[in-house]
C-alpha cells in the first residue's frame, strides 16, 4: 500500500478504480467519435453503437444557422424520447440541450473542438406531446479559448417554451 502526502494510506483498489473509469472514458469517446463519422458519411449505425445520443442527432434537423452563430434545428417527438404519459422526457430535453449547444460551440470554436461539459443547468417549465415537432433555438453567449457558453430554449408548436438551459464547456486550447 501507498501512503499519501499527509500520512494516509491509499488502498490499492482505488487506483485500478480511477484505471477503471480512464478506460471507460476513452472508450466512449472512441465510440462516439466513430459513430459520428459514420453519421457524418451517412452510412449505417450498428445496434451496438447505437445509444439515445445517436438517435438525437439523426433525428436533429438543422433548419437556420444565424448571423450572429446562432441554429435552430426542429425534431419530431418520438416514442423513443416521450415518458410514460407519451410526452416529452425531461432527460431527454436536457440532452437535446446538451446536443444542440455542443454541436453550435464546436461549429464555432476555432479548432472545432467539442469541449467538455463544465455545467449544464435546464428548467422545464412545460412539454410535448408525442408526433409535435419542437424548435430547437441554440445561441452562443461566448466562445472564449477556455470556456464557450450557450443558451438553449425548446419550444413547442404553440410556440410555448417546453425547456430552456444554459450550458458551459472547457474547450481545450490544443
Amino acid at each position: 500500500q501507498e501512503t499519501k502526502p499527509d500520512g494516509r494510506l491509499v488502498h490499492p483498489s482505488a487506483f485500478r478504480r480511477t484505471e477503471h473509469s480512464i478506460q471507460h472514458k476513452y472508450s466512449v469517446r472512441r465510440r462516439c467519435v466513430s459513430v459520428e463519422t459514420k453519421l457524418r458519411a451517412k452510412e449505417t449505425v450498428t445496434d451496438e453503437e447505437r445509444d439515445y445520443n445517436t438517435d438525437l442527432l439523426q433525428d436533429l434537423q438543422l433548419q437556420e444557422t444565424k448571423p450572429d452563430g446562432g441554429m435552430i434545428f426542429l425534431l419530431e417527438v418520438k416514442k423513443k424520447y416521450c415518458n410514460r404519459y407519451n410526452k416529452l422526457h425531461g432527460g431527454c430535453s436536457a440532452t437535446i440541450i446538451d446536443i444542440a449547444s455542443t454541436l453550435n460551440i464546436a461549429k464555432l470554436h476555432q479548432k472545432g473542438h467539442y469541449g467538455v461539459s463544465c455545467d449544464l443547468n435546464v428548467s422545464f417549465l412545460s412539454t410535448a406531446s408525442l408526433g409535435e415537432k419542437i424548435k430547437v433555438d441554440v445561441q452562443p453567449l461566448k466562445i472564449g479559448g477556455t470556456l464557450a457558453f450557450a443558451e438553449v430554449t425548446l419550444s413547442n408548436s404553440q410556440g410555448d417554451i417546453i425547456a430552456t438551459g444554459r450550458h458551459t464547456k472547457f474547450v481545450a486550447k490544443s
